[in-house]
Parts: C-alpha cells; sequence; structure tokens
C-alpha cells in the first residue's frame, strides 16, 4: 500500500494506534461505558487483520472483553459502530436487509397509490457498515442527509456467531470478502464506498465449532484466562481497568486472594469439567462489596462469594 493511497483510518492504525497501551472508554450508544485495556497481543491482531483486509475472529473464555473490544476501538478510532448480537434462528437475510411486507401490504390496502418494494426494504448491519448512508429509493436532500456524525471509517461487531447455524458465517464471509450486498428485491448490488474504510470483529465463546473455511478466511485472536500466577496477575490487571486504586477501594488484600481463590476454584472446576468461574463472577462480587465499608467487606464476601462461584448444580449423593 503505497504512502498516497492510505486513508486517514490506515495512518491512524499504523501510528496512533499505539497508544493503545493506555485504557480507553467507550461512549458508544447502548453500551456499557465500562473501560477496556489493549495489551500488545490485542493491538498486533487488529492491526493484522484491517491491513491484510479480513475479519478479526475474537475467540475464548467470556469475560475478557471480547465483545468490549469492538464498541472500544471504534470510540477511540472514531467509526461509525455497527452492532448485530447472533442467536440460533439469525440468518444472512436479517444482516442485510428486511422487507417490510406488512407495512407495504397495509398501504396497499389505504389511501397510498406508491407501494413500490423499494421503500419498504430496511437495512441491516452489515448495509450500515458496508454502504452506510446509501437508500434505495429516490428522495429530497432533505429526506436522505446524513445526519451523522463525520466518522473515520466504520466497525462491524458480529457478537457470539459460534450461536448460529453453520451456513451463516460463511454466507457472512462471502459478503464481507466481497464487501458487496446484492438486494435481490429490486435487483440493485450495494458496494462499499471508497472513502468507508471497514474494520470487523466477529466473536465466539467456542461453543461450536466455526468452519474451516470460515477460519481460512480470518485473522484470528485467542484470549484466555491463564493458570497460576499468571492467571491471578490478568484478574488483578481487569479489575484495575474496572476500578482504579482498587487497593484503596477495597479492604486490604481481598481482592488478591479473591482472584487466587477463583483461579484455584477454576483449576478443580477444569479437572471436573463443570463450569468455570471467570471475570464476570469477579467483578460481580466486587460490586456488591463495593457497597460496603471496607471493615464489613471480608464478612460479606463469606456470605455471598457461593452465589457467584459455586454455579454449578450440586446433585445429592445416591
Amino acid at each position: 500500500m503505497g504512502v498516497q493511497s492510505m486513508s486517514k483510518l490506515d495512518r491512524k492504525i499504523l501510528a496512533q494506534i499505539k497508544s493503545f497501551g493506555q485504557p480507553i472508554r467507550d461512549d458508544i450508544k447502548g453500551w456499557s461505558g465500562v473501560t477496556h485495556f489493549f495489551d500488545t497481543k490485542q493491538v498486533a491482531a487488529i492491526q493484522a487483520a484491517y491491513f491484510a483486509n479480513r475479519p478479526l475472529l475474537v475467540r475464548g473464555d467470556p469475560g475478557l472483553g471480547k465483545s468490549q473490544m469492538a464498541p472500544a476501538i471504534a470510540s477511540w478510532l472514531n467509526l461509525h459502530f455497527n452492532y448485530a448480537s447472533i442467536h440460533a434462528n439469525t440468518e444472512i437475510e436479517d444482516l442485510l436487509y428486511k422487507v417490510d411486507h406488512i407495512k407495504r401490504f397495509s398501504h396497499g390496502h389505504g389511501n397510498h397509490d406508491d407501494i413500490n418494494i423499494r421503500h419498504f426494504i430496511e437495512p441491516g448491519v452489515v448495509w450500515q457498515a458496508i454502504a452506510p448512508d446509501t437508500h434505495l429509493q429516490e428522495c429530497d436532500s432533505k429526506e436522505c442527509a446524513d445526519t451523522t456524525e463525520e466518522r473515520d471509517g466504520s466497525m462491524l461487531l458480529i457478537d457470539e456467531i459460534d450461536k448460529a447455524d453453520a451456513s451463516l458465517p460463511n454466507a457472512l464471509l462471502e459478503v464481507l470478502n466481497n464487501k458487496t450486498i446484492s438486494v435481490t428485491p429490486v435487483g440493485q448490488t450495494l458496494e462499499q464506498k471508497s472513502d468507508n474504510p471497514l474494520l470487523v470483529v466477529i466473536t465466539s465463546n467456542d461453543e461450536k465449532a466455526l468452519p474451516d473455511a470460515f477460519l481460512r478466511r480470518c485473522a484470528i485472536l485467542d484470549l484466555s484466562l491463564e493458570q497460576g500466577e499468571e492467571g491471578v496477575n490478568q484478574l488483578l490487571n481487569i479489575v484495575g481497568v474496572h476500578y482504579v486504586d482498587y487497593e484503596k477501594k477495597f479492604a486490604q488484600g481481598i481482592v488478591q486472594r479473591l482472584a487466587e481463590q477463583l483461579i484455584k476454584l477454576r483449576g478443580l472446576c477444569g479437572e471436573k469439567n463443570e463450569y468455570l468461574p471467570g471475570t464476570s463472577e469477579l467483578l460481580d462480587i466486587l460490586r456488591v462489596l463495593d457497597r460496603y465499608n471496607h471493615h464489613e467487606q471480608p464478612e460479606q464476601l463469606k456470605i455471598i462469594e457461593s452465589f457467584f462461584l459455586q454455579k454449578q448444580r450440586q446433585r445429592p449423593h445416591v
């Protein structure tokens, strides 16, 4: 890629992304606004996926910031943020566009003369990411005006793709590779705008294997919670992102002991193939303890820890 052909986003990702070594608080509407910390591996994965023009598949344990990564990137790099949460019944058409047949039928039985189908097609999140502000119907400048802020590109987050049927990943990847959407009802093809660079993040909890063809066309970032002291340090770093100066906010040593207990418990649960508690449970406990004074927190921890750390149902012995 020549220097002259670089977009503003290209330059940012090459140069300014180095400052990802600090926590970044997202300001994306509809998200929690928590802070995300990008380590060196995550930064390298973002750069690699973007410049290879591949989606970044982020997979691994829940609670390590897979989903949070995308809105934080969008906030920091000034990107339009588009988000889809996948479920078992999600189909590719749900992500591209939908035709409001009910509204069209209603118009046809009312006093409306124009029931051209193009007026009843609503863009999906992939459409909005690839070709933002693209309208099928003719309309005056006021009606079709872009009311959004000026951005340097688009971010598309496809969350928990492993929940979908196996046909979805491959169908989605075809669209993302070609950066085009065929709107079949009107025989029109939408293409990525040259002034709209696109960064795609797809997450998976590894609940179901993804097709090899899909994996082959993604850059992959694996996140995991390590064992032993390394895992404890990971947890403490995550706590530090959510609670600045947590040593002062919580009773002395209580966070360290809780992190050590959780890592030990994960080892035991892993041996029994049971549910592994993780960062979600740790942060839930700390949210509760944060309501109490330092001298009350150790006793409260004894009371509440089983509510969060013993999620595997205990079956009675026969």
